[in-house]
Parts: C-alpha cells; structure tokens; sequence
C-alpha cells in the first residue's frame, strides 16, 4: 500500500472519529482501548468517561500511541499527551 501524501492524511484524519489509543498502566503494561477523537490544529482531542483508565495512566505517563483505521486506509500515531491534546 502506498503511503498516503499529508494532505491525505489531514484529510482522513478530519473525516474520521474513532481510533485505538494505547498507552501504559501502572506496572508498565500495554493498555488498549477505543476511543473518540477529532484532529484539529495537528493535534488530536480524545473524548472518554471522566474516571476511565485510560486518562489516569496518561497523567502518570504521557506516552501515548494512536491506531486510526478506515476502510484500506491506516494512520499509526506516536506521541506525548500534554493536557486535553495528544
């Protein structure tokens, strides 16, 4: 599969709203789990529960990897999560 140009990419990104988020629990293991998300400003905005896992083990350690699927179509994210944006 060719890669996509990055115009294609901020135009999948903007079209689509769930993804996979993985990040570490507190014995260091992998944590996965979907969530809902909009892309603006290059930076990704992820919806969940106010007491889910998932943003007690982003606090602790911002490291955070995202998996954004449609269709043929793939983009695999790796980033710190700083406040309310990855």
């Amino acid at each position: 599969m060719p890669r996509l140009s990055q115009d294609a990419i901020d135009s999948f990104l903007s079209s689509v709203g769930n993804c996979k988020l993985a990040c570490l629990e507190l014995d260091g293991s992998p944590y996965i789990v979907p969530v809902s998300f909009f892309y603006r400003d290059d930076g990704f905005y992820i919806s969940g529960r106010v007491r889910a896992a998932w943003a007690g083990y982003l606090q602790r350690d911002g490291r955070v990897s995202l998996n954004i699927e449609q269709g043929d179509r793939r983009v695999q994210i790796k980033g710190v999560a700083q406040g309310n944006r990855i």
